[in-house]
């Protein structure tokens, strides 16, 4: 009876101790099998993985550089062509302000450049200039309503500074180039660089394609090159349906020139039409 006791409670140790040492070892395995090495993996892809993301930044900065290298250089030809920019003020028979518009100097003697839409039933004219010069403006030498251009003249005593047109019949394409406006016109400075992507013809004549788009606010002002040479002057579109500005090129210019003989006077149409019917 004592024997069967004792190994009664013998059993029952042994029963406790093996459940002790089963219960053990499901905190081992836990430990051995939790994610720790995976978790200690993946921080460390992690951490290599925003290595390409950052590597892309280096190459970015490449870009900036070389638009702040041209604009240096285009600076510097606004200020040299700036003095020869003006702003063109037309009035009628009255003295009624009709329009203003953009213009620069072709010659020391006071000929210059604008759209023909600006001057358009005009019987005066004052040209502007950046210094605040004013200088009367006696009359048109030649317009040509098809490509908007005309050419005027400005009183000078001293002369005045002006742009020379580009000669030959090259293509310009991929030549560096900026429209240079008035700063009369503009608060900031009148600078938009571009480039030349063709040259091509519509009805009207000869144009120039710019890689920018153009302003309205740029119509007559000259497109000039890196040395201050005028490669065109824009223009309104003025195809049907069509907006925007066009750029004629220098030869355009040329041609209109050509049409100017040595004893063309200057002359406003409107005011030579007052002494045919005038004004009560």
């Amino acid at each position: 009876m004592k024997h069967s006791h004792l190994a009664f409670i013998s059993g029952f140790l042994l029963f406790v101790i093996l459940a002790i040492s089963w219960c053990g070892k499901k905190p081992q395995t836990e430990v051995t099998g939790s994610p720790t090495p995976a978790q200690t993996s993946s921080p460390s892809s992690a951490t290599l993985s925003p290595s390409p993301s950052a590597s892309a930044p280096v190459a970015q900065p490449s870009t900036p550089p070389s638009s702040k290298t041209s604009s240096p250089e285009f600076q510097k030809v606004a200020s040299k062509v700036g003095p020869a920019v003006i702003l063109v003020t037309v009035f009628d028979r009255s003295g009624r302000l009709l329009r203003t518009g953009t213009g620069f100097f072709i010659s020391e003697d006071g000929r210059f450049v604008t759209n023909s839409h600006i001057v358009e039933g005009g019987a005066n004219a004052v040209a502007k200039s950046a210094d605040g010069k004013i200088r009367n403006v006696t009359g048109v030498l030649t317009s040509s309503d098809e490509l908007d251009l005309a050419v005027l003249k400005a009183e000078t005593k001293t002369g005045v500074p002006f742009l020379p047109l580009k000669k030959g019949s090259e293509r310009q394409t991929d030549t560096s180039v900026a429209v240079i406006g008035s700063s009369l016109v503009r608060r900031e400075q009148p600078l938009a660089a571009a480039t030349i992507s063709a040259r091509r013809s519509d009805q009207r004549g000869d144009r120039l394609e710019i890689s920018n788009p153009i302003s309205n606010d740029a119509e007559g002002s000259p497109v000039v090159d890196a040395s201050g040479e005028v490669l065109g002057i824009v223009t309104p579109a003025r195809e049907q349906g069509a907006i925007g500005t066009v750029v004629r090129p220098a030869s355009t210019l040329g041609s209109l020139l050509a049409q100017i003989r040595s004893d063309t006077k200057p002359r406003w149409a409107a005011a030579n039409s007052e002494s045919l019917s005038p004004q009560p």
